[in-house]
């Protein structure tokens, strides 16, 4: 049985999908720019996933908390999928700037990098909080591909 879900609008169920597929993907980015993900970044994804609540856009804490209860089938999806990493996400601020105000959309792209900020940063070992020039370049990428750096 499928229920219509109300708390997606104003995305149909497989746009959902994407946007679902945005924040594993980057977490797999960053976490994979030095070469390895590490233990500190998957936890910190985890606790990012369930910690919603510093971020500004309603509709990403949505999606993460959603993101969180099919974590697993998400992962297996982008193990198995030959998914273009980058097209999801480009696909993704095409839906959020399409389908929401433009306020909303700003703050939905804002707060995915921060969300990846995040990621990059509890990787630093006995220097934590600082970002290797590896996940630094992705993250100005990530930045590039959410259209935050465009004047």
């Amino acid at each position: 049985m499928h229920e219509t879900r109300t708390d997606i609008q104003p995305f149909s169920d497989s746009q959902w999908r994407t946007l679902s597929l945005s924040p594993v993907i980057i977490f797999l980015l960053v976490a994979a720019a030095d070469g390895h993900i590490d233990n500190r970044e998957k936890q910190q994804f985890v606790e990012l996933l369930k910690e919603t609540e510093k971020r500004r856009s309603d509709r990403l804490k949505t999606l993460l908390q959603d993101v969180a209860r099919q974590l697993t089938d998400l992962l297996m999806v982008v193990a198995s999928e030959t998914l273009d990493m980058i097209d999801v996400i480009t696909e993704t601020v095409d839906l959020v700037e399409q389908h929401l105000e433009p306020e909303e959309a700003l703050l939905f792209k804002q707060d995915l990098l921060d969300f990846a900020t995040e990621i990059a940063r509890s990787s630093g070992g006995l220097t934590s909080g600082t970002i290797d020039r590896h996940e630094q370049q992705t993250l100005d990428q990530i930045s590039h591909y959410l259209r935050l750096n465009q004047s």
